[in-house]
């Protein structure tokens, strides 16, 4: 008989045991439900934000060509004025009656180099940010996708476990 009652209390035991156990895993499966409710929004934001950042990325290309064709631009006019300077010299050797007028138009093309050279510099500044900024976005781009196949491992995780 005390055997019996020995079996019916580890049967009592072992209910109560499974009971507590399938209470768990109901917090765990309505835990894992509602993970799996936000990743869609999550996921949702994630591409949201991955198409602004290549949307960004894109204009920045596009601007870094524009003050790529600038300054090449920037180059040809240096070049011409260049030109134009190693001609005046030569004409001021040739033509000393008119060493005041060509003293005057040097002067002027000195200012305009001077000019050019100031513009020169503020393009590439303007280039040298554009190309950080760059970076920054590939670095941000780089997290995000990061952050993405980190959330299919979770939701691929969460699968798993949903199945099992």
């Amino acid at each position: 008989m005390s055997s019996v009652n020995n079996s019916v209390v580890q049967t009592n035991n072992s209910v109560s045991s499974l009971v507590e156990a399938n209470k768990e895993l109901q917090a765990n499966v309505s835990s894992l439900l509602e993970g799996n409710a936000i990743l869609p929004t999550r996921l949702s934001l994630i591409a949201h934000a991955n198409k602004i950042l290549q949307t960004s990325v894109s204009s920045l290309i596009e601007a870094k060509d524009n003050m790529q064709m600038q300054v090449s631009s920037l180059v040809q006019a240096n070049t011409s004025l260049q030109t134009q300077v190693r001609s005046l010299a030569e004409a001021k050797e040739s033509l000393q009656a008119h060493v005041s007028s060509l003293i005057r138009t040097n002067t002027s093309l000195h200012l305009r180099v001077f000019s050019l050279m100031q513009a020169n510099t503020s393009l590439q500044a303007n280039v040298s940010s554009l190309l950080e900024a760059k970076d920054s976005l590939q670095a941000n781009v780089f997290s995000l996708m990061q952050a993405n196949k980190s959330l299919q491992a979770n939701v691929s995780s969460l699968l798993e476990a949903k199945d099992s």
